[in-house]
């Protein structure tokens, strides 16, 4: 049996019994003015009705503050793109974040029934107010990101509405181009791409290991700017070798060249994976992923983005 004496507001003294793996007895006293008197900095003379005492963390000091009189919460500004796209994920920043002290967050992220299906304890604060959250579990649509903040001294701000767009990233046709490589800033080799339906470079990889540029069925490879088709042909950047198999575009135009993979039905890609290749000349530093629906890549396409892989030997980079 343990005793704890709490410090509270109350006509007469009470005693409470908790009961778990230890039991204790917690006696409840009346708050005097005397105990309160012995938190330095805090004048308890003249209070007046919604005065409270908090700790200032950054003085390093107890306080009185006046709730009745605080000022009202400064607003906070999000920036967020209203394309989110279900590939690694999604961020926004809180433009003013330095103009806060200390400040205390709440996130709401709804869908377009109104129902919260993440809250601030799903959102991660990468610091200077720049917060992520993952969204491979939510259902691609409509959203809205809710945000109130309490600085402290100050109310509550007003809350802050942020609608986005959150799309699965789902094509039949897939482009690679816009190779950023070392030589003339074109020339490249890849010996490896690989797409995946899981985010983490995890479930289902697409396409499976493939033989040829038809096989396996129904994948197709293709493109432009190979060097030599039978050695650095298309699918060699989706065969089970992503070490000293390549393609090559040696002849190389960085304004055309690309490879192309039809996957022969539409497919949600949730993570990909880049390799560089094993030869100093022909490894790069990024590349551009767009998607169709019809594989015309006339201007119809969807520019997924433009990723960085890291531009050394055998560098590996993962996107989701």
């Amino acid at each position: 049996m343990s005793n704890y004496t709490v410090y509270g507001v109350d006509d007469e003294n009470q005693r409470i019994t908790v009961t778990d793996d230890l039991t204790a007895n917690i006696t409840i006293l009346e708050l005097s003015t005397i105990e309160l008197g012995q938190l330095a900095d805090v004048d308890l003379n003249n209070l007046q009705a919604s005065q409270v005492i908090g700790y200032n963390s950054v003085a390093g000091r107890w306080q009185n503050i006046d709730q009745g009189a605080q000022t009202a919460g400064v607003t906070p500004v999000i920036s967020m793109a209203t394309d989110q796209k279900q590939l690694g994920p999604s961020q926004f920043t809180v433009t003013n974040y330095a103009g806060y002290t200390l400040p205390n967050f709440k996130f709401d992220i709804k869908n377009s029934s109104g129902i919260v299906v993440l809250t601030q304890d799903d959102i991660t604060h990468n610091g200077s107010g720049v917060f992520e959250f993952a969204n491979s579990s939510l259902t691609p649509g409509n959203f809205t990101l809710e945000t109130t903040v309490q600085d402290f001294g100050n109310a509550a701000s007003v809350v802050v509405t942020t609608s986005f767009t959150l799309s699965a990233i789902s094509f039949r046709y897939w482009r690679i181009d816009g190779f950023d490589g070392d030589i003339d800033g074109t020339l490249i080799m890849i010996p490896g791409i690989r797409f995946f339906s899981d985010p983490g470079q995890s479930g289902t990889q697409y396409p499976p290991s493939m033989t040829s540029n038809t096989a396996p069925s129904p994948y197709v490879a293709s493109g432009q700017g190979s060097f030599d088709n039978n050695v650095y042909d298309y699918w060699k950047v989706f065969d089970s070798n992503d070490v000293t198999t390549f393609y090559w575009n040696l002849s190389g135009n960085s304004a055309t060249d690309h490879i192309d993979l039809d996957m022969g039905s539409t497919t949600t890609v949730k993570s990909m994976r880049f390799n560089n290749g094993s030869q100093a000349s022909y490894i790069y530093g990024s590349l551009r992923v767009s998607g169709s629906d019809t594989g015309a890549f006339g201007g119809e396409q969807t520019v997924i983005g433009t990723f960085t892989v890291p531009k050394i030997l055998n560098g590996v980079g993962n996107v989701g």
